[in-house]
């Protein structure tokens, strides 16, 4: 097995595990086994999975963006169908005596 980030061969998925908690414990760059998305990859290593992922990759981006901006103009203008969504928001503020 190779590891997707690092590159580093494993025999086994046990060694695989271990790899991973080896790069925490020894203050190592951590290692999490999932493939940087944002990484440079050239014209001739472009494959359709690797074009699979980058869509999917922006999709992630545009709902984050979309989800924040709904969000915040939820608090900006009041919006109580935006507040009861993040109810748990809205009661930590009332909590708090906070007001915006």
């Amino acid at each position: 097995y190779r590891c997707p980030r690092c590159y580093t061969c494993t025999c086994s998925l046990a060694c695989s595990r271990a790899h991973k908690v080896s790069s925490k414990n020894n203050n190592e760059t951590t290692c999490n086994g999932k493939r940087d998305r944002t990484q440079f990859c050239s014209v001739s290593g472009f494959t359709d999975s690797q074009l699979a992922s980058d869509y999917h990759f922006l999709e992630d981006v545009l709902n984050v963006s979309e989800s924040t901006k709904r969000l915040y103009q939820g608090i900006v203008t009041g919006d109580s169908s935006s507040a009861s969504q993040h109810s748990g928001a809205a009661a930590a503020k009332r909590a708090r005596g906070v007001e915006l």
